[in-house]
């Protein structure tokens, strides 16, 4: 056993305590924090130019969205906001989707989280993708516990990454400030203070991701699920306190909603004791109200779901062996024993899985085998809630080739070598003025061919265009029209040059004429394409110049 893995069996242990003893046995906590959990990112476009932001029972936070939304990533188009669409709450206000900002959104009021009622999305929703691995699963409750929320801010210098632990070094913006009480840093309003219900813990990929809003004074149900305690460190990467999730029970308006809060933080630079984010109750906790049959529902933590396929290739010592996985949500792996016989004996090694929602197509390539032998396969998946053994599969390997019908192939004729290429294609100097006659020369153009070649030498001069759609067309006779968008054509010169060179660097002279053309004032760009002695043409390479 690790030290690390000890450390944290005991941080559970000892804030187990730190509630009365219920009738119940503690549920271990990876039951409810399956690792990995994913964002379903949803772009909309709102109804109105404002909405409303408000908790699980449709009662405004105080923070408003507009629709001049951008984002830094261009993960959303302009002017919609990002949905993380798990779920649809029920409520009074119509169904509510979960708005998350941050992590590239442009948002300089910094309104980041909160339900938004369907009613104020302009676009129709998709269906949402429920989290599977356990996350936001029923619960027994605590015998007779009661809790309010009292949110409390957790020290900013208390941080879920060490630095050595972020690819910049820095971590800075890896504070428990966030999910101890969000409300502090909302831009300019002090006013408004919440905390969190998460799918995970923070212990999932760096951060919590967010079921929805706990606010201050709100019912809190703890159940009966081992708590989260985790390290916090400081910008050095020294331990600086201690944070500790529940998992717990609100009720967003009628329907019951589990998830992992921040209960209790201990910072150790103040010197004051361990500050709790409830207050326990007394007497009986409220009645719970009659459910929305639309709550939704999440499944409990499940092990992987495998089904063993057919092999996809099967050859006299080798197969690939197939099948899919359903990872359940939970980070987790797979295998395929094989053998001769339903015993197997053998097996490849194990891939990671990641926590996907869906099944996955999985193959595995064996090696070793012996011909014309039948052997027995399946597919095992394992994730943190249990191992699952596919059924038993058969192939059999195909005979050898008997050794006097063997017949030998010529070996196969070489490669053609590849086709001429030019490189460091360029005319010097890059402005000149043109020669006075076609034999005159004030310039060089200059390539390095890999064989010998006839390169084609053809010009196009640039000139102004006019943006028309995608397209840039050439201007009217009139000019360019009044707020038409500027273009750069290249347009073709008539006639063209060419030059038979040897293998490695040319220098061909040139005076800016093409033939008895002479070449006018302006900019132009050179095109040489090479020929080689096999008749293949290689890459066309480009380069410009001006004639003054």
């Amino acid at each position: 056993m690790s030290k690390s893995f000890a450390r944290s069996i005991l941080t559970l242990a000892l804030a187990a305590v730190a509630l009365p003893t219920a009738a119940h046995a503690i549920e271990p906590a990876e039951l409810y924090n399956a690792p990995g959990q994913r964002h379903v990112n949803v772009c909309v476009r709102l109804a109105s130019p404002v909405a409303d932001l408000r908790y699980g029972d449709a009662s405004t936070t105080g923070f408003r969205l507009d629709d001049q939304r951008t984002f830094d990533d261009n993960r959303c188009l302009p002017g919609t906001v990002r949905l993380d669409l798990h779920e649809l709450i029920p409520s009074t206000a119509g169904p509510l989707a979960f708005h998350r900002g941050g992590n590239g959104y442009h948002d300089d009021q910094n309104v980041k989280y909160g339900e938004l009622a369907d009613a104020d999305i302009g676009d129709p929703l998709p269906a949402p993708v429920l989290s599977r691995g356990g996350r936001g699963a029923p619960c027994d409750l605590m015998d007779g516990l009661h809790y309010r929320a009292d949110v409390a801010s957790i020290p900013g210098e208390m941080k879920y990454k060490r630095p050595q632990d972020v690819a910049s070094g820095n971590n800075s913006g890896a504070s428990f400030l966030h999910y101890g009480d969000p409300g502090a840093d909302q831009g300019s309003r002090d006013d408004i203070h919440y905390s969190y219900v998460l799918w995970s813990f923070v212990n999932v990929r760096g951060g919590g991701i967010v079921r929805t809003l706990l606010k201050d004074d709100q019912s809190v149900r703890p159940c009966d699920v081992a708590p989260i305690t985790m390290d916090s460190w400081d910008r050095e990467g020294n331990v600086n306190g201690t944070v500790t999730a529940r998992y717990v029970r609100i009720m967003a308006g009628t329907c019951p909603t589990y998830g992992w809060t921040v209960w209790s933080h201990d910072y150790f630079g103040d010197g004051e004791p361990a500050a709790p984010h409830q207050r326990a109750m007394t007497g009986p906790p409220p009645t719970d109200p009659t459910p929305n049959a639309n709550c939704p529902v999440q499944e409990d933590a499940q092990a992987p779901g495998v089904v063993t396929a057919g092999p996809t290739a099967v050859g006299d010592s080798t197969a690939t062996l197939g099948g899919s996985v359903d990872p359940a949500g939970a980070v987790g792996s797979y295998r395929f024993e094989y053998g001769t016989t339903p015993g197997y004996g053998a097996s490849t090694a194990e891939v990671a899985l990641g926590p996907d929602i869906a099944p996955l197509t999985v193959t595995a390539p064996i090696t070793g085998l012996q011909p014309g032998t039948t052997y027995h396969y399946r597919l095992v998946a394992t994730n943190s809630h249990g191992a699952t053994y596919g059924d038993n599969a058969t192939f059999t390997t195909t005979a050898p080739v008997p050794p006097e019908r063997v017949v030998e192939q010529p070996p196969p004729p070489p490669p053609p070598p590849p086709a001429v290429r030019l490189s460091e294609l360029s005319v010097t100097p890059t402005a000149f003025r043109r020669a006075r006659t076609r034999s005159g020369s004030t310039a060089r153009i200059r390539w390095n061919a890999t064989r010998a070649a006839t390169v084609t030498l053809t010009f196009e001069r640039k000139t102004l265009g006019m943006r028309v759609g995608t397209a840039c067309r050439a201007l009217p006779r009139a000019g360019l029209p009044r707020r038409a968008k500027r273009c750069t054509r290249w347009v073709k010169v008539s006639g063209s040059l060419k030059q038979v060179a040897e293998t490695g660097k040319f220098a061909l002279r040139f005076g800016g004429w093409i033939g008895r053309r002479p070449l006018a004032r302006g900019t132009y760009r050179l095109r040489a394409v090479p020929l080689g002695d096999d008749g293949r043409l290689g890459p066309a390479r480009h380069a410009t110049f001006t004639i003054r």
